[in-house]
């Protein structure tokens, strides 16, 4: 349920018809959604440039999410695999980044006489 309600979220904000846009055009904007005790916090830019030489236009939007707990800290515990220590791998679920632990695996060898 609270995957869902981030899911709709990143939709409402990404619904952005760039060709009504003035041939330049900049907006920024802030989201912040309540889902238990977590803040997830949305920051959203979108850009549109026009080269008005060539008339070529660039379209650029860029949406940057975090999450907070209830204390107000952002948990982010690791960003990729590589920020765990050996033998954990990075993993989001509920809203946070944590390093888990890999299971062991066996290799099995055939051996033929």
């Amino acid at each position: 349920m609270a995957m869902e309600a981030e899911e709709e979220g990143a939709k409402k904000l990404s619904e952005v018809n760039f060709e009504n846009l003035p041939p330049n055009y900049h907006n920024e904007s802030n989201m912040e959604t309540r889902i238990g005790n977590k803040t997830v916090q949305t920051h959203q830019e979108i850009d549109k440039v026009t080269d008005n030489k060539t008339g070529s236009t660039v379209f650029s939007e860029t949406v940057i999410t975090s999450i907070k707990d209830g204390e107000n800290k952002r948990n982010h515990e690791c960003i990729i695999d590589e920020d765990c220590e050996t033998g954990k791998y990075c993993q989001f679920s509920a809203f946070e980044y944590k390093c888990q632990l890999c299971k062991t695996q066996y290799t099995v060898l055939n051996v033929l006489v």
